[in-house]
């Protein structure tokens, strides 16, 4: 066997039994970026149209707005993870989410306190 048949030989096994596999998880991958990205655009909108109609503050709509970005971007990353084989690291990103609503609440509980402080100082109680 030649230099050139080896060559064939090693293609051929290449493109039938490795490459589909491999482009399986990336096309998978590229799926859940795009549709995450839209579908995480839609309900930030909605949330934010609802938020603004319901006439919440607008710091308080921002905070709204980032707190789903962010929550929709570390689901789509561990979907990205979870269609490339990557389990573990998968499981770890999502668990993150719990660390950013952690962080959401503990936030909000402060401003929330602030407000409810203002509030009744307004009404002299």
């Amino acid at each position: 066997m030649d230099l050139l048949g080896a060559l064939q030989a090693i293609v051929a096994y290449f493109v039938t039994t490795t490459l589909p596999p491999i482009l399986s998880h990336v096309v998978g991958a590229l799926v859940i970026l795009i549709v995450g990205a839209w579908a995480m655009s839609i309900v930030t909108r909605i949330l934010v149209i609802g938020a603004k109609r319901s006439h919440v503050k607008p710091a308080q709509v921002d905070l709204l707005s980032a707190a789903v970005t962010v929550a929709g971007w570390v689901l789509i990353a561990a979907g990205i993870l979870q269609a490339l084989s990557l389990n573990e690291l998968a499981i770890a990103v999502g668990g993150s989410i719990s660390l950013v609503a952690l962080g959401i609440a503990t936030a909000a509980s402060g401003n929330l306190g602030d407000w409810l402080l203002i509030r009744t100082s307004e009404m002299g109680l």
